[in-house]
């Protein structure tokens, strides 16, 4: 890494544009800022950006990758990774939604009635997790089939919790993270990660 300053913006704010942000950059600040955080400029359907729906699409209001690929010929950029969540809108959680137990994401996120031995938590085990919440941190969803099954949801309810478990969250997470490295990522922050692993008999908090 250069030793030098790391801005911190959104896509938004340091020009109403990723081409104005380096613009800017260039005319007024190449000497002294090095890198760029560039907060989460994905599509997404909620909470200023951190619900994203994929990590493959720059939301078109910013720009494209193209802008993305000419910010990092001359700084290092930071881009985040929502580790413990995705959009409910998301092509994953939306399958899963449609087609239930057939879906090849549902292991991709926590079920209630399989992470807690009774199928539902007890007021004791609610009140041992470290929640955003005062109650039970999950939606009640309601697939195509009919049928409903609390899941897990720490944050608002566009943010669909992960499930550190399953092999097939590792394979989303990898393809994901690779794809921002391959496209400019020379650093990547991991968002909400304190409450990405879960455990029964836990706070669910800072565990690992």
């Amino acid at each position: 890494m250069n030793n030098k300053i790391m801005l911190i913006t959104y896509a938004d704010s340091f020009g109403k544009n990723l081409k104005e942000l380096k613009e800017l950059l260039d005319r007024y600040f190449s000497r002294e800022i090095g890198a760029v955080h560039i907060l989460p400029f994905f599509p997404s359907t909620g909470d200023r950006g951190f619900a994203p729906v994929t990590y493959e699409e720059v939301e078109p209001a910013f720009g494209d990758w193209d802008n993305i690929h000419a910010l990092s010929e001359n700084y290092e950029l930071m881009f985040d990774f929502m580790i413990n969540h995705l959009s409910r809108q998301s092509i994953q959680f939306q399958d899963f939604i449609e087609k239930h137990e057939k879906s090849e994401f549902r292991d991709m996120f926590i079920r209630f009635k399989e992470f807690w031995p009774e199928g539902e938590p007890s007021p004791e085990d609610v009140a041992m997790l470290n929640k955003r919440k005062n109650h039970a941190p999950c939606e009640d969803i309601t697939f195509l089939d009919g049928t409903h099954e609390h899941i897990w949801c720490t944050f608002s309810e566009e943010q669909m919790d992960l499930n550190m478990e399953s092999s097939v969250t590792w394979e989303f997470v990898e393809r994901s993270l690779r794809f921002l490295m391959n496209n400019g990522g020379s650093l990547i922050r991991l968002d909400a990660f304190a409450f990405a692993t879960k455990k029964y008999k836990t706070s669910c908090f800072f565990i690992e």
